[in-house]
Parts: C-alpha cells; sequence; structure tokens
C-alpha cells in the first residue's frame, strides 16, 4: 500500500490536492478471511510521515499504528509491514495516526473486511461517505463549527464532514439477504 499525494476530482470541474492510499481516496478495500494471517507493506511517497491504525481490529501492539505509542511513524522514502491476524469478523476501517486530523481530512482511509469463516449472507455492500467542500463560502451556514482549520497546499481552506456509513455494520451486520426475503414477503 502506497501512502501518495494525488489529485481528487470532487466533480467535473474542481479537483483538490489529497492524500492517498494506492493513489485513490477512499483507499483500496481490504477483504481478509477470517484468521488469515496478512502482511501489508505500506511504502510513504507522501513528503511527512505516516502510519496505518487498523480501527477495531485486534492486533500486535507493535503493529497498531499510534506514532509515538505503539510504532514510529513511517518517515518519507521509506517502508514499514504490518503483520497481523485478523481474527474477528466484521466491517472495520483503517486510517492515518500521524496527524490524523488532517492526514484523514485529506483522504487517507480505507475500509477494511474481515470475512467469516461461515459465510452466513449473500450479499455485502460497504459503503463510506465523506463530503468535500472546495468553496466553504458556499456551504458556511450548513457546516458551522465543523472547520477542522485544514488547508490543502495553496492555502484554500477544506472544509470536510466525514460520515461514514456501513451498510454491513449498523447494530452489527445487516444483510442484503433479509432485504430480498422482506421484499418476497411484500413488507418493502
Amino acid at each position: 500500500m502506497t501512502a501518495k499525494e494525488a489529485k481528487h476530482q470532487l466533480n467535473e470541474d474542481v479537483s483538490v490536492n489529497a492524500l492517498t492510499f494506492n493513489g485513490s481516496v477512499l483507499g483500496s478495500q481490504i477483504r481478509a478471511k477470517q484468521g488469515e494471517k496478512l502482511k501489508i507493506n505500506l511504502k510513504n511517497e507522501l513528503n511527512e510521515p505516516v502510519s496505518i491504525h487498523w480501527h477495531g481490529i485486534t492486533v500486535p501492539n507493535e503493529m497498531d499504528g499510534i506514532p509515538g505509542v505503539t510504532q514510529n511513524a513511517v518517515q518519507p522514502g521509506e517502508n514499514f509491514t504490518y503483520e497481523f491476524t485478523p481474527e474477528d469478523p466484521g466491517t472495520y476501517m483503517y486510517h492515518t495516526h500521524q496527524n490524523a486530523v488532517e492526514q484523514m481530512d485529506r483522504g487517507l482511509y480505507g475500509s477494511f473486511i474481515v470475512e467469516p469463516n461461515e459465510k452466513t449472507y449473500d450479499l455485502d455492500y460497504t459503503l463510506m461517505l465523506d463530503e468535500w467542500m472546495s468553496k466553504p463560502e458556499e456551504g458556511k451556514s450548513s457546516m458551522e463549527g465543523m472547520d477542522h482549520g485544514n488547508r490543502d497546499s495553496d492555502g484554500t481552506v477544506i472544509k470536510k464532514l466525514i460520515l461514514v456509513a456501513w451498510i454491513t455494520a449498523i447494530w452489527g451486520q445487516i444483510r442484503m439477504k433479509a432485504w430480498v426475503e422482506w421484499k418476497k414477503w411484500g413488507m418493502i
């Protein structure tokens, strides 16, 4: 997985400088089987340190991605290999923990799915929503108090509200099988 800066196209007229995992916002979805040993190599091509925190996943302390606490941040031009075995199936996320407010606000996050050993569903969808505002004056009234003071490389304030909506993880795991059954029974 490579952390690097890239243009992120918000619409046909507006793009912003984003921080990315593998060149995209949000980063590539990671899917693993319960009990599968993982090795994820982080290559830092940013001009600042970075790390990856595996939000909600039980990992060895030295793999937890919290600079200054569980590991040193990965410096520009350096690599770090995260090795762990996720044991608990579910829907999680990964994100930077180095200067997290700014780096996450600019795109360093992604979804992480740990599939159970025994599949109990037919379909699985993950949805992550993220609101980017490139012109704060147009959204100030509805976004009052949401300014994190972050600025992109040319000094323009980027206001951003991160809303993560997990269709597969609202009070446990909601599966499309229930929707199909409810539709068949005429409940929806």
